[in-house]
């Protein structure tokens, strides 16, 4: 794994997710700034390499990003709210409809990855749907790959089960009920 700054998105790392906020992108500018000794401006086109989709919107963009940006933090006004709406903005969970192109360009990612990782998802079975996860779990055991793991922190045995059933992830491994995302990455996921 690449870990250098302008090496790290060819790492090919991708993330979908259903969260409007931009901790992500926020954690990653820094850590790229902090660890490389480089300004937020060149950590943020970096970051801006990664592919990073909101599946129903993100609160704007980070600055100095392509279009308007909102720095990241607590404040907000009237102004960081219009600049969260529009093309790019928050979208209604009811309208996101799975021929969107960011559902689309979801599942081709998801078709295309090898290693697929699902971190602190609720399996929420519209969104499963939604994703196409019951196909890409065919796919894998015809295939051998992608290797399907995921958090289930909380979650019952019974509960995991249901989803297994329900979208076909026989070869799925759930991590330990009482492991966080942290745990679960030290635990299950090899990182090589």
């Amino acid at each position: 794994m690449d870990q250098s700054a302008d090496g790290f998105p060819a790492n090919k790392l991708s993330v979908i997710t259903f969260n409007y906020d931009r901790s992500l992108e926020h954690y990653f500018r820094t850590a790229f700034a902090n660890t490389h000794g480089m300004d937020y401006a060149k950590a943020t086109e970096i970051v801006d390499r990664i592919s990073i989709i909101h599946l129903h919107g993100q609160l704007g963009k980070l600055p100095p990003s392509k279009g308007a940006g909102r720095e990241y933090g607590p404040e907000f006004s009237k102004y960081n709210l219009d600049a969260c709406v529009g093309n790019d903005g928050i979208k209604i969970v009811s309208e996101a409809s799975p021929d969107t192109p960011d559902f689309i360009r979801a599942k081709d990612l998801l078709d295309a990855a090898q290693s697929v990782v699902f971190l602190g998802f609720g399996y929420d079975y519209l969104n499963m749907d939604r994703l196409g996860i019951a196909g890409l779990a065919r796919k894998a055991r015809q295939e051998n790959f992608p290797r399907i793991t995921g958090t289930a922190f909380g979650l019952s045995d019974m509960e995991k089960a249901q989803i297994q059933n329900k979208f076909h992830l026989d070869n799925h491994a759930f991590g330990h009920s009482r492991f966080d995302a942290l745990e679960f990455l030290r635990e299950t996921v090899p990182i090589a």
